[in-house]
């Protein structure tokens, strides 16, 4: 004996198809300015050309076929689809929110109309309800594992979902009251999609590359680098600085800490509120005679700067010049002991880290050369302080107008 069947199992691919339809896109449902992406419960396609939603009769022998494995199927029902060159009726999709039945309820209501089976019009009604531990496709996927392999369905055949715990559940199918004779199939599927407030992030993000923030601070990272080599590199070749002072700016790089100390001061005096007089105190008159209103700015900061610089070269040129007049002054006495000494005579003299013995007259001669050699070197420094000087003579000169006695330059 034949047990025959109404099957609803093609109801939840009905989704993939949606798109066709007119005026519903399953990717992009908006409605009361909310927006809704049902594309990913879409399946593979067991309709009917035209269809949407079908409803499947089957029959099978439970006597010789307790698994179901030689289903036949008996009849297929179009509940809903695009029948307009056939019958003349269309989809017609009516989509609700939840809301606008229960207040307390999230999700959607899709009504699709057109089929026609045995004289009457067929109708489907699916309540699309908000629940964020489901996607919807747990029966599709547990079925694709199953068809897998034959061992584990036997093992699982007794394992399903009851109708009740189901994403996917089949409320009721038959005719309605109304002006019109109407078969009415009713659904509830429950998934995270439905939610109002259900954003998903499937990490393309991440594979798009790097952001704009990545980006710049890379190229601050690299433009910063370039400013410190560059300026470092110009201020080696063109002063002669180093340590700090082959950094650009390095004087207020120095400053930092004191800037901030002085910053963390002033932000707790104002939160303190400075006692009775509200965070002022007076001044001494001889504090308020030295005292300068004058703004310091980016030229300032720059001359600043610079007489940092020129100073601080300056002390290391007069140190060489220091040692070069000392080694001058060397030579000269060993010539002044030379000319004493016998024309026979010969001289001890020192090349690299080896003494050479060499009659008088070259030994005088290389003396004379290497004394004329410190005297061009010591001419040249004592040229480049000069110009050194004059150059920070005009910086303070500038400041010393600018500043007044709120700046000392004489340390």
């Amino acid at each position: 004996m034949k047990v025959a069947t109404a099957s609803l199992l093609s109801i939840p691919l009905f989704i993939s198809q949606l798109t066709t339809a007119v005026s519903l896109q399953c990717d992009n449902v908006q409605l009361d300015k909310k927006k809704f992406d049902l594309s990913k419960l879409s399946g593979r396609h067991s309709c009917p050309a035209g269809t949407r939603v079908c409803g499947v009769v089957s029959s099978w022998n439970p006597a010789d076929d307790p698994d179901k494995k030689h289903v036949e199927i008996e009849n297929v029902i179009p509940v809903a689809g695009n029948f307009e060159t056939s019958t003349g009726q269309g989809l017609s999709p009516v989509i609700t929110r939840l809301k606008s039945q229960d207040a307390n309820a999230d999700g959607l209501q899709i009504e699709l109309s057109g089929g026609t089976y045995n004289k009457l019009k067929q109708k489907a009604v699916i309540q699309l309800q908000c629940d964020l531990d489901r996607t919807g496709n747990e029966q599709r996927r547990k079925r694709a594992e199953a068809s897998d392999d034959d061992d584990d369905d036997k093992d699982k055949s007794g394992q399903d979902e009851s109708p009740s715990t189901s994403s996917l559940q089949f409320v009721s199918y038959g005719e309605v009251e109304g002006k019109e004779r109407t078969q009415v199939l009713r659904l509830n599927w429950r998934t995270k999609y439905a939610c109002e407030d259900f954003t998903e992030d499937d990490g393309s993000d991440k594979k798009t590359g790097w952001g704009f923030f990545t980006w710049f601070i890379l190229i601050a990272f690299l433009g910063i680098s370039a400013y410190l080599i560059f300026g470092s590199w110009l201020n080696y070749n063109r002063y002669g600085a180093r340590g700090w002072d082959l950094l650009p700016h390095g004087d207020t790089i120095r400053d930092i800490p004191y800037l901030v100390k002085d910053l963390s001061r002033k932000v707790v005096d104002t939160v303190s509120g400075g006692g009775p007089r509200g965070g002022y105190s007076a001044l001494s008159k001889e504090e308020e005679n030295e005292s300068t209103d004058a703004e310091v700015t980016k030229e300032d900061q720059d001359k600043i700067n610079m007489f940092s610089k020129l100073h601080n070269r300056t002390k290391l040129l007069e140190d060489e010049l220091s040692q070069k007049q000392k080694d001058k002054e060397d030579l000269e006495e060993l010539s002044t002991e030379l000319e004493l000494a016998d024309e026979d005579e010969l001289v001890p003299y020192k090349i690299g880290d080896s003494f050479m013995s060499l009659p008088l007259e070259e030994a005088q001669e290389l003396l004379s050369n290497a004394t004329s050699e410190l005297e061009s070197e010591v001419s040249t420094l004592e040229e480049e302080l000069a110009g050194l000087k004059e150059e920070i003579d005009g910086l303070k000169a500038h400041l010393y107008a600018r500043f007044g006695k709120g700046i000392n330059l004489e340390a």
